[in-house]
């Protein structure tokens, strides 16, 4: 789509058989890769469309594995024209579930494979076999000691592997224990979406990798799962598995040009805990969501195997002042959860998010399902997205301060998407008086007592003016006032924190943050 908003170029893509697209991304150049799965061999009436540019070493799987499931790997150039198109996978069910952008304009992929069998090979990139189309394809740099998992662990495992700029393997391994990682029986404890596998870049496009997903051990017996302790006197490293599912997340570090397993983990409790999205912020914080039917929540700092047999939801180790918490479960189906891990691998935010009851007879259940981080006014947001499907009763948290959308109360008998946002812990800092863009000046700031706020160019008519706490909730409202010069108001009565003041008109919305000491 161009940035007007109109499409400039739409195109089925796939064969006589099934075919998902599941990730998408473009990279420097203007290329765009798109990943998915396929059911449609070469010997279809209609196949699925490859492509060879013949680049030297570059992987090509030509065939289909012999289950007749495989992912995929597609390139299009600035022009939209296809210029590699991929097989990925082996003689099982295999799929590329997500896509990121790394260095030099490699990619980096995850999925699930169901491969019992691998062709291994210790120096990149991959060479193409012959057939070569039932064997996974496993590669890593073993003459500099590179972390690699060779064998699949149980009925289903997570797997990662790097392209390079000239489409050749660089870097594959599997990632799993002898349980099931995001697998249809993992991923599909009920019908509704989520639970497959995340990889996820620094924005500085480095070659820090991060990988989530969903584990689920079917005998509750012997549970292998890779996980790693990466180090510190507060890591959170969860080994032992609870409940019906978990979420693993695990971080991978190149240096002197090979991948290491840097941190692996579980998170979850007593009851099912399903992934949703990751992201990897340039601090190298790591967040992930997804939802959780586990309905308590441990509320003592979490480190080092946090629960132990304790099947409680974890809590973060060290909040800060303004993070939202909701600690208490809300007694539906499921809550929503967010996660994130700091650079140091530890655990300083968890939370629930979501509502109690939708019916007398059916609790409700919502799941964060998306992630992205933006900015507006130099201040760093955390956006996010998912689906409810709470009709009545106690709600999930809708705060609407200022928010030009608003729409309270479930439309659908079934799901109704949500989003919503976090203020990041960065901001940019605050001087005595505060300029908006948009022309609104506040004085003092820091205050302790009176605001002033004034506008460029405004003229007298009827506003609303405002005030909302660090989580989006008004504690000042005062609707058609009528602006002339300038607006006082007293915060004296306020906490000490950080806020946001704004007015509102018909066709205006300025906003500005200021301390309260």
């Amino acid at each position: 789509m161009a940035p007007a908003g109109n499409v400039t170029w739409a195109n089925p893509i796939g064969g006589m058989y099934d075919e998902k697209g599941l990730s998408i991304v473009s990279n420097s150049d203007d290329f765009i890769y798109l990943v998915g799965y396929t059911g449609t061999d070469q010997s279809a009436t209609f196949p699925f469309p490859l492509m060879h540019s013949l680049v030297a070493n570059e992987y090509f799987q030509g065939q289909i594995g012999s289950d007749n499931r495989d992912g995929f790997i597609m390139k299009f150039d600035p022009f939209d024209k296809l210029v590699w198109s991929t097989y990925f996978g082996s003689n099982d069910e295999d799929y590329i579930s997500d896509i990121c952008l790394l260095a030099s304009n490699s990619i980096a992929i995850t999925g699930t494979t169901r491969s019992t069998a691998a062709n291994i090979q210790t120096s990149p990139p991959y060479q193409m076999g012959t057939p070569g189309i039932d064997e996974f394809p496993i590669v890593s740099n073993q003459s500099l000691s590179e972390w690699v998992q060779t064998a699949n662990g149980g009925e289903s495992d997570a797997f990662v592997a790097v392209v390079d700029e000239s489409n050749r393997l660089v870097f594959s391994t599997f990632f799993g224990g002898d349980g099931v990682e995001n697998s249809e029986y993992a991923i599909s404890l009920d019908r509704y979406p989520g639970g497959e596998g995340r990889i996820a870049s620094n924005p500085q496009l480095t070659d820090e990798l991060a990988i989530s997903g969903t584990t689920a051990n079917l005998d509750q017996f012997g549970y292998d799962f890779p996980s790693w302790n990466g180090g510190g006197a507060a890591t959170f490293c969860q080994e032992t598995y609870l409940g019906r599912s978990d979420i693993f997340f695990a971080r991978f570090q190149k240096s002197n040009g090979v991948y290491s397993r840097a941190h692996a983990s579980l998170f979850g409790g007593g009851g099912s805990e399903i992934n949703g999205d990751l992201l990897l912020d340039e601090n190298g914080d790591m967040i992930f969501t997804g939802y959780t039917s586990t309905n308590q929540y441990c509320g003592t700092p979490c480190t080092n195997e946090p629960t132990g047999v304790d099947p409680r939801f974890p809590s973060n180790a060290s909040p800060t002042v303004n993070d939202y918490v909701q600690a208490a479960f809300s007694a539906g189906f499921s809550d929503g959860l967010f996660v994130r891990i700091n650079q140091n691998n530890e655990l300083d935010w968890a939370t629930f998010f979501g509502g109690a009851t939708s019916s007398n007879f059916h609790p409700a259940r919502e799941s964060v399902t998306g992630l992205a981080i933006g900015e507006s006014n130099s201040n760093k947001y955390l956006y996010f997205a998912g689906y409810t499907d709470l009709l009545i009763g106690p709600t999930m948290p809708i705060i609407n301060s200022a928010m030009l959308y608003n729409q309270s109360v479930a439309a659908s008998v079934r799901l109704d998407a949500f989003m919503g946002r976090f203020e990041l812990p960065y901001t940019v800092g605050i001087e005595e008086h505060t300029i908006a863009e948009d022309g609104l000046i506040i004085f003092p700031n820091p205050t302790t007592g009176l605001l002033t706020l004034e506008m460029k160019d405004f003229k007298p008519r009827p506003i609303d003016v405002f005030i909302c706490n660090s989580i989006g909730q008004y504690v000042y409202l005062n609707e058609n006032v009528m602006y002339q010069n300038e607006i006082q108001l007293s915060v004296s009565d306020l906490s000490p924190g950080l806020y946001s003041v704004g007015i509102r008109s018909q066709n205006t919305l300025r906003i500005v943050k200021f301390i309260k000491q």
